[in-house]
């Protein structure tokens, strides 16, 4: 598949301090992108020399084949961009605002691609009521009309759910897979909301440090069949060694009288619980531990005892 984005040995030092070491990734066309790290792991940093606001102390990024740094102005143009929250004008109308964001980039937009944009982002009807008295989510998605006007093919979207309640975070989940399935944008997504990206991207890159610790697709990442499931029960000492005689046994990675880890795919949980409750063992709790979250925590940790 042809790679809209390719990062190749990227570094950037502040004095002593590299926020970015050596860092390569590629994004493929029709990618929803999931950038991860914790705070201080270098995404910022990153975003900003993807969007020319830094300037790499080495490395190159390639957009579709051709050098940024050659030729910075004609990829700019292809790129859309949302870095934390918008920068809005308050006592503009959404589509004022708009206009006066299409004039600083010296392009003469028709009012039906000014209007077309505020439907896709889901502002239809509010679209000439002042921006002070939107909320938080009709801001971000504001912020994302002005990154579609020049309709880039590369949108990058920095935590575009901060600071959104539980339905603007939905809101704001649906529109940005409709951007991709619908409209075929290629989407970079940075976010700490990890839950939230395990939703959306179908693949992924996980930094800490400034280097990377995995890429890939979320599906091939997050292994079903390497699911841990954790069953918490009433005390019983005598269960265990039940299991373990019975086909069971191989699936238990940890244990003791009143909590069992499993590895194994989730769809043999119900057998597996009809199993306890037959054996009149007390089942107070079943939970996935298979999730982007202990995925992320336990690549950290791990690079942290390596490093």
């Amino acid at each position: 598949m042809e790679n809209t984005v390719e990062v190749q040995n990227l570094t950037k030092k502040f004095s002593d301090i590299t926020a970015v070491d050596d860092l390569s990734f590629t994004i493929q066309k029709g990618d929803i992108y999931g950038f991860l790290g914790q705070n201080g792991a270098g995404k910022s940093t990153t975003i900003r020399m993807l969007v020319g606001l830094v300037h790499p102390t080495s490395g190159e990024i390639l957009m579709q084949g051709d050098s940024f740094s050659k030729n910075k102005k004609r990829m700019l143009s292809n790129i859309g961009a949302m870095i934390e929250r918008p920068d809005l004008y308050g006592y503009l109308s959404a589509m004022d605002n708009l206009k006066m964001f299409a004039k600083l980039s010296k392009k003469d937009f028709p009012s039906v691609r000014l209007e077309e944009v505020l439907v896709t982002v889901g502002l239809t009807g509010r679209e000439h009521d002042k921006v002070k008295t939107y909320s938080q989510g009709m801001k971000q998605r504001l912020g994302i009309a002005i990154a579609l006007v020049h309709d880039p093919e590369l949108l990058i979207l920095d935590e575009p759910t901060n600071g959104l309640d539980p339905q603007g975070i939905a809101e704001m989940r649906e529109l940005i897979r409709n951007l991709g399935t619908q409209l075929g944008k290629t989407i970079i997504i940075s976010s700490h909301l990890l839950h939230e990206v395990e939703q959306i991207a179908n693949r992924m890159l996980v930094i800490h440090k400034g280097r990377k610790v995995s890429e890939g697709k979320v599906s091939e990442l997050l292994n079903p069949n390497e699911t841990l499931m954790e069953v918490r029960i009433l005390p019983d000492d005598s269960i265990e060694e039940k299991l373990r005689a019975k086909e069971w046994g191989e699936y238990i990675v940890e244990s003791n009288s009143s909590a069992l880890v499993f590895k194994m795919h989730p769809r043999k949980m119900p057998r597996l619980n009809k199993y306890l409750v037959d054996e009149q063992v007390h089942v107070l709790e079943i939970r996935s531990k298979h999730s982007l979250e202990e995925y992320f925590l336990t690549l950290t940790n791990q690079a942290d005892v390596e490093n």
